[in-house]
């Protein structure tokens, strides 16, 4: 809980202030139809109502997302520690921030760091926390009709792409390497793949959502 104050404490009254005017609103628009049906309201029961709403709904929607952000947490913190992922910080990985630059989603604790001059995030998929990703920061370029050649070649290394990322993924369930050496070599084979088929580092763009290394 702690951890999660100290990295949200400035999101939680925002998030409060949004649900509290979604509560407030919803009532009005009751209200409205309610006058225009000619249909009488008790005084105090409204305010007790729009008070009871007004406390509860925020609280409860925040105590949802809290429990969604410490599920994913725990799966975070099961993956980092499974070996060789629990030796990251070796390979010159370190903490970083997920969502710090956005109100709209709580700040999460994720791992990056540089293999060739490449900028990888290190985070599990959440629809499915026993894979671990490795996202690689590239500039895209046109492939033209090399485009299936490119994306076939990389799907044979567990590598696929979107219009943001090329991702090396692992499975935790079937892992194929047993030691950090044995990690950095594969991380450094996946880099080479990607210069192999002309991609090059993005320097001077911010992974959307994902903030400088965290200062712990």
């Amino acid at each position: 809980m702690n951890s999660f104050l100290n990295l949200n404490r400035h999101k939680i009254g925002f998030a409060f202030f949004i649900c509290l005017l979604i509560v407030l609103i919803f009532i009005a628009i009751i209200g409205i139809f309610s006058n225009s049906n000619q249909e009488s309201l008790n005084i105090i029961t409204t305010v007790i109502m729009i008070s009871l709403a007004a406390l509860l709904f925020p609280s409860l929607i925040i105590i949802t997302a809290y429990w969604e952000w410490l599920r994913n947490t725990r799966k975070r913190k099961k993956a980092y520690n499974t070996v060789p992922f629990d030796k990251l910080e070796r390979l010159g990985f370190s903490k970083s921030l997920k969502n710090q630059k956005t109100k709209w989603y709580f700040t999460e604790e994720i791992k990056q760091g540089t293999i060739n001059d490449f900028h990888l995030i290190c985070d599990i998929d959440l629809q499915d926390p026993k894979i671990m990703e490795f996202k690689a920061l590239v500039k895209f370029r046109a492939m033209g009709d090399n485009f299936h050649h490119i994306k076939s070649t990389l799907n044979l290394y567990d590598i696929d792409f979107d219009d943001e990322y090329i991702t090396k993924r692992y499975n935790l369930k079937n892992l194929k390497i047993a030691t950090d050496s044995h990690l950095k070599a594969d991380l450094e084979k996946f880099i080479d793949l990607l210069k192999k088929e002309n991609f090059e580092p993005e320097y001077n763009v911010v992974p959307k959502r994902v903030s400088t290394p965290a200062k712990i």
